[in-house]
This record gives structure tokens, C-alpha cells and sequence, in this order.
């Protein structure tokens, strides 16, 4: 435009839009209708389609590969399709949640998500076609062209592989973390106990020493005053000679582990089998 308002005093939008009408008059530029405007719009935007389906054909060129992307959009054995289940983020690092984001992980590397290539698109091009397949519902999904739905089912498999392979890295790291701090508390606590029951047995053996002193210089009876001062109890305690918390393990059957060896096993536990979008056991 030839005519633009200062910085400090902003033209308002009438303004604007009667200098774009003079200077659309003056180029003698045609201003379309909003229903060209929409039909231009929609016919550019199925172009794009068809170009990214295009790009894409050489990887939905097999049947088989076009039904296992479909097959994204099937029901599960509990009611969510397979697209939806692959959304689901983990919700805290455990090792249950650990074992089914490595189910979603497993499931895209049998779907072919790692070796999907999408270089050929623009990066916003992807970006968008992920997003469709993260937000649209299946029966969406379902209802656009195949072109269409293809490709966002493709670009959605390979982001997705990624992200639940970056979200297993930190669930794994959150769970081993957790599991030190737990096992860092349970030293703590358990060398708190064996200084306690240290510090119990020096005041016990002071005691006696003192005891035995008087008896010596005194000649006072030694066991009437330890059994009233200390008590019988006490004094059949201390004599057992009980073993500190991590020595009396040690005779015990093998603790339960903590850190990576327990989360490993947990995430390495018999997974249940059921049938895939295409009838394969999972």
C-alpha cells in the first residue's frame, strides 16, 4: 500500500480497508467473491493433498501396507481403537506404565514407524499431518479420502514412534531414579536404627560399669541394683544380642532388589497376547 498510518496513530480497520479498496481500484486488480475465495482455497488445498500423497506413493504403493495403516483405525479388544491406545501417554514412571509404552513402542516397529521416510514433505507439512492424526477422531479419520487419510496415518506412525520412544527413555529414567531414592531412604533409616540400638548398648554397658564401680568401692550387691536401675527386661535383651538390621539379612532369603534390576524385570514380564488390527498375536 502507498499510504501506510505512523506508528504512533494507527489508522482504524475501515480506514484500511478503504485504502486497499482505492489501491485495488487503482492497479485495477478484481477483487474475487468470498465463494471464489472458498473454491480457490479448497482446490489449492486438495492439490497439496494429492501432491503429499504423491511424494508419499512409493511407501502406500502395497496393499498390505495401506490395511495395516487402516487397521489403525479398528477397534481393540477393550472398546478404544489401536490410534486412539497409541495416543495415551504414560501417566506416572512406573513399571506397568513402562511395560505398555513399550507395548505402543514395539506395536509402531511392526507397523513399519521407524522406517517411514517423510524427508521429501516439508517440515510444516508433517507437523500438520501428525497433528491431524493426533487430533481427529478415528471415525474422522475414517470418513476423509484415502489419499488423504493415508498419508496423515503415515506421518502420525512416524512421529509417534518417536515420541513414545523418547517417553520410554524418561519413564525409565524417572523409575530408576525413584527406585534410588527409595533405596537412599531405606540406608538412611536403617543406619538411623543401627545408631540407635549402638548408642542404646553404650549407655547399657556405662550403666553397668557404674554399677559395678560402687559394688567395688562400696560393697554394694551388683545384681539387686542392675535389676532395679535396669530392669530383668532390658537386661535379657541385651544379652541376646540382637544383629543389626543389614547383618540379620544377610542369613535371610535374597532381598527384594531395588533400582534397575527390579524395574528390568518388571518391564520384561510376560506380556499378555491379543490380536492385532489384523488378526496377528500381539
Amino acid at each position: 500500500m502507498a499510504h501506510r498510518p505512523s506508528d504512533g496513530a494507527r489508522a482504524p480497520e475501515s480506514a484500511v480497508c478503504a485504502l486497499a479498496a482505492e489501491q485495488l481500484h487503482v492497479r485495477r486488480i478484481a477483487r474475487p467473491s468470498v465463494d471464489q475465495l472458498v473454491r480457490l482455497i479448497g482446490a489449492a488445498r486438495e492439490r497439496a493433498h494429492q501432491a503429499t500423497f504423491d511424494a508419499l506413493a512409493d511407501q502406500l504403493g502395497d496393499r498390505a501396507t495401506r490395511a495395516r495403516l487402516d487397521g489403525l483405525l479398528e477397534l481393540r479388544a477393550d472398546g478404544t481403537t489401536w490410534i486412539e491406545w497409541l495416543r495415551t501417554p504414560a501417566r506416572e514412571s512406573s513399571p506397568i506404565e513402562i511395560r505398555r509404552q513399550l507395548e505402543k513402542f514395539t506395536y509402531l516397529q511392526e507397523l513399519g514407524g521407524e522406517r517411514i521416510d517423510l524427508s521429501m514433505l516439508p517440515p510444516g507439512r508433517v507437523r500438520m499431518l501428525a497433528a491431524d492424526g493426533r487430533r481427529r477422531p478415528a471415525w474422522e479419520l475414517a470418513r476423509l479420502a484415502a489419499s488423504r487419510r493415508l498419508a496423515v496415518l503415515l506421518a502420525f506412525s512416524a512421529q509417534t514412534v518417536v515420541e513414545r520412544g523418547d517417553e520410554l527413555i524418561d519413564l525409565y529414567s524417572g523409575a530408576v531414579q525413584n527406585a534410588e531414592r527409595h533405596a537412599r531412604f531405606a540406608v538412611t533409616k536403617q543406619r538411623e536404627q543401627t545408631a540407635r540400638a549402638r548408642d542404646g548398648h553404650a549407655q547399657l554397658g556405662q550403666t553397668l560399669a557404674r554399677i559395678l564401680l560402687d559394688a567395688i568401692e562400696h560393697g554394694e550387691d551388683p545384681v539387686s541394683r542392675a535389676l532395679h536401675e535396669i530392669g530383668e527386661t532390658r537386661l535379657r535383651a541385651a544379652a541376646q544380642r540382637p544383629r543389626p538390621p543389614h547383618e540379620a539379612r544377610r542369613g535371610a532369603a535374597p532381598r527384594r532388589a531395588v533400582g534397575t534390576p527390579r524395574i528390568s524385570r518388571a518391564v520384561r514380564a510376560t506380556r499378555p497376547r491379543r490380536p492385532g488390527p489384523q488378526g496377528r498375536a500381539r
